[in-house]
């Protein structure tokens, strides 16, 4: 065994009342997060517990050392105090405070007795103001069962209506040839008194809900406007924070409190903005674009996690000077609030945009003035707290928000150039991602490949390639804004519904769309040129200098066969576009290619209502093509390239003479929701585990894993997954351990075909003695997962479960 101290975790410039009765949990695996010390008071103890590392195999003595498991796992590390003196020596593991509590609590723990050394649980008063500890004289009973020896064991804290402390004491340590005590995994369970601030009965909060959105740009300033912040806001939460988040305040607040905190009486018109944040955090003010482009997950450092930020829709101001926004805003006192401008598309706080809020004035209103970017710039404005009192809890509420315009600002929003540009333009549509990726999903009927763009793309076999090189662009889902239908001219119509567009905004600069792959296309009966059919699309373009084509690819290297194009700038906008599909004998992939030609061209080009009728070979039929040149028919207008789509897509030492079938890869959308590696405690990803008839046990995340604990009385626990709709067949691989008593491990499928149709017996053999890997296939028919561990005999048992992954059937990763 190793040993060290306990520096970090003795610091009392650290030591703050608790708050949860779960900050005592500690098994001393990082013990810089436990709530517990040495005392380290004159005339309480002698000596310090000690920080100890399990380095080999060795068992304890079951009966020299106990109560305590003879077996602990190599790498565990739990505390330890001991002696060869023989004047007796003695060492006080201490909590940090308790405030009060309402209830009976229990604390259970592991500890090991050696050579007469003794332990004991003691309450510890505060007195004299806190500037004085004292033993209470009663002691709670610590009950260890009736046969002592592994097991772990349980004392109950009385409740107190003012600040204690619990104590472990370690004494009688006198032997000359040595004596000690360990002690490893606190628990602690009790409800204490509440430590918030307390806003009254007649106040609550709930979620606050808007239709604001990640892009859409607002058409006027009164759009901005917000002072019920319902569904008609155009204010939302971004960022990411688990410790505070912006929610809609309902009620009253109490007056008492609110004079207190605030240092005014005049109440706020609820419902409003509000943020609460606990004590004890602390806040970094570097924020990088990278933290910040992508909002849901918005991270300060790898230090700290900030609470969220309160952010409009962002806005446009051709033509204006100063751009004005006000509000009211009641604060707890140290509160640092910083408004701030966005750029739209970078993420990044536009250089100069930030002011503090003066909070001096509460809650008289307040206004923010500003320069007004460039008339091309889409902004956002965003409230960010910079810093707060880490003392005490904060809060922070906003009111009667409004954009102020004036003859500076009478342009902001203004969509008159809309009609002029025409709707295909920066201020007719706005963008979002598509949802779908390419995923070898089969390609059944030429039907599959019909596609108008509808819910982002996310039921569509077209998508972007999956890395893009330089110079090339994505494709996105556009939505217009306003003016559905509105005719442009008498050729030109306003597509309706969401569209996929790309911007080609410098030369020299392509995007492509691409189909999943087609294991063949079959001549068509109704063709009389023998092609299998015919693929079909409309496009609008805004710009010059564009040129697009359809391409037939080959379905693994993505090697063009074919190419050609179909127009760009020329033609009419909304005209539908015919092209004529071969026969062809390999697998193969359609491919939308858009590009710019020349020094001046760039634009947006748009596509929608694609669709392809004719006959292909389907991926239902277990067959593979061997591929062969094909023999092109004349008339299909296409030419050869000789080229390939992207050359980074190249796969080396291919032999097209033998091409093997695509294999059908499974869905990443499942991926994403049954993998978890329980990293954030507190977090079960999208796992639940509810209590079943006859046991109180539930896995929960501890530790970086789902954690159950198994006894007599509570035998069952469940872990059970999110319904999911698997494409293909898979594996779910995961890591489970068993620890400090016999358990075993079941996992069951609940298929669409029988409820739990079939459970399997992953673990028998008790306890692991270590963490051990295992998967189980999943089939398409399933829909459900559930995990239950079972404790086998009596006693107690620990359960663990982490690293749950989906991969494919040759277990290679998919998200």
């Amino acid at each position: 065994m190793e040993s060290w101290g306990l520096e970090k975790m003795d610091n009392e410039q650290q030591v703050r009342p608790l708050r949860h009765s779960s900050d005592l949990n500690c098994d001393f695996s990082n013990p810089d997060k436990c709530k517990w010390r040495n005392l380290r008071l004159p005339g309480f103890d002698t000596l310090d517990f000690h920080l100890f590392r399990k380095e080999d195999y060795t068992e304890f003595p079951m009966i020299q050392v106990r109560p305590g498991p003879s077996r602990v796992r190599v790498g565990d590390q739990l505390i330890l105090v001991g002696d060869k003196k023989k004047q007796e020596q003695s060492a006080i593991l201490i909590s940090y405070p308790i405030k009060c509590q309402n209830t009976t609590g229990k604390l259970t723990f592991t500890f090991w007795l050696y050579n007469g050394a003794r332990l004991e649980v003691i309450i510890l008063e505060q007195r004299d103001d806190g500037k004085s500890l004292h033993i209470l004289p009663e002691k709670p009973h610590i009950d260890c069962g009736t046969v002592q020896i592994n097991t772990e064991c349980t004392a109950l804290i009385p409740s107190f209506d003012h600040p204690f402390h619990i104590g472990l004491k370690a004494y009688d340590m006198r032997n000359v040839e040595g004596s000690f005590v360990l002690i490893d995994n606190l628990f602690y369970e009790a409800e204490f008194c509440r430590v918030s601030i307390d806003f009254g009965p007649d106040f609550h909060s709930e979620k606050l809900i808007s239709n604001a959105t990640k892009g859409e740009l607002v058409d006027k300033p009164s759009s901005l406007s917000c002072n019920e912040f319902d569904e008609n806001c155009k204010w939302r939460n971004m960022g990411f924070g688990e410790y505070g988040i912006w929610r809609k305040a309902m009620g009253i607040l109490s007056p008492t409190m609110l004079f207190n905190e605030t240092g005014t009486d005049i109440q706020p018109n609820l419902p409003a903005a509000f943020l609460y944040i606990e004590e004890q955090i602390i806040y970094s003010s570097h924020i990088s674009s990278k933290d910040l482009h992508d909002s849901s997950t918005f991270e300060v450092n790898d230090a700290t996690k900030s609470f969220r930020m309160l952010a409009s829709d962002p806005i446009k101001c051709p033509g204006s000077t100063n751009i004005i926004l006000q509000f009211r805003i009641w604060s707890t006192k140290g509160i640092q609030l910083n408004l701030c401008l966005f750029e739209r598309h970078s993420m990044q706080q536009l250089e100069g945009q930030c002011k503090q809020v003066p909070l001096g004035t509460s809650p008289a209103i307040v206004q923010q003035q500003f320069l007004t970017p460039s008339d091309t710039t889409e902004f956002m404005f965003v409230f960010l707290v910079q810093n707060v009192n880490k003392d005490f809890d904060n809060f922070v509420l906003l009111d009667d928000i409004e954009m102020v315009t004036d003859k500076y600002s009478s342009n902001c929003g203004d969509s008159s150039d809309m009609i002029n540009k025409g709707w295909l333009s920066d201020k007719g549509i706005f963008t979002t991602p598509m949802l779908n990726t390419l995923l070898n999903r089969p390609i059944h009927y030429s039907k599959d490949l019909t596609c108008d763009f509808s819910k982002r793309a996310l039921n569509c076999q077209w998508s972007n390639l999956e890395k893009l090189t330089d110079g090339m662009a994505q494709w996105e889902i556009g939505i217009l804004s306003s003016a559905r239908n509105l005719k442009i001219n008498e050729n030109s119509l306003i597509p309706v519904g969401d569209i996929a567009l790309t911007r080609l905004d410098s030369h020299n600069k392509s995007a492509v769309l691409v189909s999943e792959g087609i294991l063949c296309t079959l001549p068509s009966q109704n063709n009389i040129n023998g092609n299998s059919g015919t693929l079909s699309f409309r496009t609008w373009t805004n710009g010059n200098g564009i040129q697009f084509g359809v391409c037939i690819i080959r379905a693994d290297s993505f090697e063009v066969l074919e190419c050609q194009n179909v127009g760009g700038n020329n033609g009419e906008d909304g005209d539908e576009i015919l092209v004529e599909v071969p026969h062809l004998d390999e697998p193969i992939r359609f491919a939308l290619r858009a590009e710019t030609i020349g020094e001046n061209g760039g634009g947006i080009i748009a596509i929608d209502d694609l669709k392809f009728q004719g006959e292909i070979c389907s991926s239902k039929h277990n067959i593979a093509f061997a591929a062969k040149n094909s023999n092109l028919r004349n008339g299909n207008g296409f030419n050869h390239k000789g080229e390939r789509i992207i050359s980074d897509r190249q796969q080396n030492g291919i032999e097209y003479n033998n091409i093997e079938q695509i294999k059908t890869i499974p869905d990443e959308n499942v991926c994403r929701l049954l993998s978890c590696n329980f990293d954030h405690d507190g977090n079960m990803c999208l796992y639940t585990s509810i209590r079943i008839a006859s046991s109180i046990s539930m896995f929960r995340s501890y530790n970086n894993s789902a954690f159950t604990v198994l006894f007599t009385r509570s035998r069952v626990a469940i872990l059970e997954s999110p319904i999911f709709n698997l494409n293909t067949q898979a594996r779910l691989h995961f890591d489970y351990f068993v620890s400090k008593g016999p358990a075993k491990l079941h996992i069951c499928q609940d298929s669409i075909i029988n409820d739990l149709s079939s459970c399997f017996v992953i673990s028998t053999e008790g306890e692991t003695f270590g963490w051990k890997h295992d998967f189980i296939e999943v089939l398409p028919t399933d829909k459900k997962l559930y995990l239950i561990a079972r404790l086998d005999g009596k006693g107690k048992a620990n359960v663990q479960i982490d690293n749950l992954e989906l991969t494919d059937v040759m277990d290679n990763r998919i998200c």
